[in-house]
């Protein structure tokens, strides 16, 4: 915990343009996600061609976060372990 606790008080920088355009399809993708969610909490359940459709919608959508999301935590990793040591 010695790197995390070195951390504190330091910015980490958030990368290239590519990183800042990846961090804009995840929030993008979260969105999505939430807006599914709020359509699926408003449909019945059971047999429903919408329902269906959105519940694939959903499916996909929380397969590309969970992709988007550990790709993001190995960029951090690999942030944090760039850092300099204590002071």
């Amino acid at each position: 915990m010695a790197k995390a606790d070195s951390l504190v008080g330091r910015t980490l920088q958030m990368g290239d343009e590519g990183f800042e355009r990846y961090i804009d399809e995840l929030m993008e993708e979260c969105a999505r996600f939430i807006q599914l969610v709020a359509q699926l909490r408003q449909l019945p359940e059971g047999e429903c061609p919408d329902r269906d459709r959105l519940e694939t919608e959903f499916f996909g959508s929380l397969a590309h976060l969970t992709e988007h999301s550990s790709s993001l935590s190995e960029w951090v990793d690999q942030l944090i372990e760039k850092l300099p040591e204590g002071d």
